[in-house]
């Protein structure tokens, strides 16, 4: 699906906007390796799980279905797949999608991604996520993906979303939420620094507390050199 003429943007996923947000560096040094970033085993068993929320989960069934996918999905995860739907049972409550996993594509906004599933009512999408659910709320990223996939279903859809739900499936509660301003000037200052990133433009390297947990640390802040030589 496409939307307007956007004057020939470098298009960049919603996803890649999201790692953006945390640092232009780690997309720079992800996308220079070559190495496409896999989604996890949680991940594989919340999304199967996400496609059948609204009806009966049968474990069984569901553990099929992933090993189908994953034939090599490590058994004990079966225990992690019974408590998401234990969870997902008590919690809720859970709308049938009209359509899942559609791909969008704004050449507005020069941006595109799968958006996981579509409503006939409010809100009109829902992200599927395999992390807790915060205390209140939604987290942080998810936020900036709400709005991503709003500006997505604007341009390429004609639909003038205001809020998207999120459904943190190993906690099992749907939230939905409408962005503020500040997400989205958050987002729009990512999405400019993933399209340079796209472009081929090396981003500086800024130092924060998150540094030290970054899985692209070791790459950013080689051994044997200190951080004042890097900058």
């Amino acid at each position: 699906m496409a939307g307007g003429g956007g004057g020939g943007l470098v298009p960049v996923p919603v996803s890649a906007v999201i790692t953006a947000s945390f640092c232009p560096m780690r997309l720079y040094l992800e996308r220079r390796s070559g190495i496409a970033r896999t989604q996890g085993s949680e991940y594989t068993i919340c999304r199967q799980i996400a496609s059948h929320l609204g009806e009966p989960l049968d474990a069984g069934t569901l553990w099929d279905e992933v090993l189908a996918i994953d034939p090599g999905m490590d058994p004990r995860m079966r225990t992690f797949l019974e408590t998401c739907i234990a969870r997902c049972t008590e919690g809720g409550p859970w709308t049938r999608p009209r359509e899942s996993d559609v791909p969008f594509h704004s050449d507005r906004y020069g941006l595109y991604g799968n958006i996981d599933k579509l409503f006939d009512s409010d809100p009109p999408f829902a992200i599927v996520r395999a992390r807790p659910a915060p205390p209140a709320g939604v987290a942080g990223s998810d936020r900036l993906r709400v709005f991503g996939y709003m500006l997505l279903l604007s341009d390429a859809a004609g639909i003038d979303a205001s809020c998207g739900s999120v459904e943190y499936i190993p906690s099992g509660v749907p939230r939905t939420y409408f962005p503020h301003p500040i997400d989205k000037r958050r987002f729009l200052q990512a999405l400019r620094s993933a399209r340079e990133v796209f472009s081929g433009k090396e981003p500086a390297r800024v130092p924060g507390p998150r540094c030290r947990s970054c899985p692209s640390h070791p790459a950013c802040f080689p051994m044997g050199k200190r951080l004042s030589d890097i900058l």
